[in-house]
């Protein structure tokens, strides 16, 4: 049985995998009626809120074209995420979990991971935290709790193991969270988190049109995007400690892989909410942005078409 609490926020700005750049997250459908409600008044010099029409249009267009694109995002990247699972993504954090474990998975988004975990700690309780948080059909034993990882509702000491995967990049401060993992961590528990690292990436061939949309990539993406290579500092500083780090890489190096990466590529540097997204911000033109789409499918179309990255882990203990 899968019981789920929702516990309403008003505020839920830079937290999770679908981060925007206007500072909320798409997931949240009240938050977005209150962006909006607020595009709708501005303060004067005197410090008195008015009605500002002008301002209000031009905020309520932001708002929107913001939110059409974490949108977009979602439905993008959402079913990726759901294909992984705690042997593809948490492999190097199983050995930690004993069974009866109370376990938190932060950020959980459509619980994939979460369930694998929760089967290590099995007959121990598992909670998956995430603003849009999701199960596999036919999941049991886990409750999902839908809240901000930077006020976790729970009391101090209240987990013996906490994981985190691919949620660190997208804060813009993944610290105020760690600690946050650190307060709700009991004596001895033990934590692990994943994340990769954009700066950290080899592709081949080389073409300066890729160059560019790596480039506009990295504005679109609002967080930490290089979190991967300060995991193990990130948890000694939020007050963990025998914290140890590694790295494995992954890889698209035979015709399907290749071409299922360029595939994506090409269909999201022509998705219109990204085109005008990245136009409005004047990162790119539209003719650009085809053009960036165009060296994606030259780039699969290669027959020494080659990519690789890293995800960084890195292990914790609340001593």
């Amino acid at each position: 049985m899968v019981n789920r609490h929702d516990a309403p926020r008003t505020s839920n700005a830079g937290r999770d995998e679908e981060e925007c750049a206007a500072g909320f997250c798409c997931r949240c459908s009240n938050l977005r009626a209150a962006i909006i409600l607020w595009a709708s008044v501005r303060q004067d010099r005197c410090g008195e809120w008015q009605a500002g029409a002008v301002g209000q249009v031009e905020l309520r267009q932001d708002t929107e074209m913001a939110f059409n694109f974490e949108q977009a995002r979602k439905d993008r990247h959402r079913p990726a995420h759901a294909l992984r699972t705690a042997e593809s993504h948490a492999a190097f954090f199983l050995p930690y979990l004993k069974p009866g474990m109370a376990l938190a998975d932060l950020g959980c988004g459509p619980g994939s991971i979460t369930a694998g975990l929760a089967a290590a700690v099995a007959p121990g309780p598992t909670t998956g935290i995430d603003l849009d948080p999701g199960l596999p059909a036919g999941t049991n034993g886990v409750t999902l709790v839908q809240a901000d990882v930077h006020e976790l509702p729970f009391p101090d000491a209240t987990f013996d193991a906490i994981f985190a995967c691919a949620l660190l990049q997208h804060l813009s401060d993944p610290l105020p969270a760690l600690r946050e993992a650190r307060r709700v961590a009991r004596h001895g528990a033990v934590i692990g988190v994943a994340d990769i690292d954009s700066a950290g990436y080899l592709i081949a061939p080389v073409d300066p049109r890729l160059t560019s949309a790596f480039e506009v990539n990295a504005k679109l993406r609002v967080g930490s995007p290089q979190t991967g290579r300060r995991l193990r500092a990130l948890l000694h500083e939020a007050g963990f400690r025998r914290c140890v780090a590694q790295a494995r890489a992954f890889h698209h190096g035979d015709p399907a892989e290749t071409k299922a990466l360029a595939d994506f590529n090409v269909s999201w540097f022509t998705t219109p909410e990204v085109v005008q997204r990245v136009v409005a911000q004047g990162w790119a033109t539209a003719e650009e942005m085809a053009q960036m789409s165009a060296a994606w499918r030259d780039w699969g179309e290669q027959p020494g078409a080659f990519f690789a990255g890293f995800w960084c882990e890195a292990i914790g203990w609340a001593d």
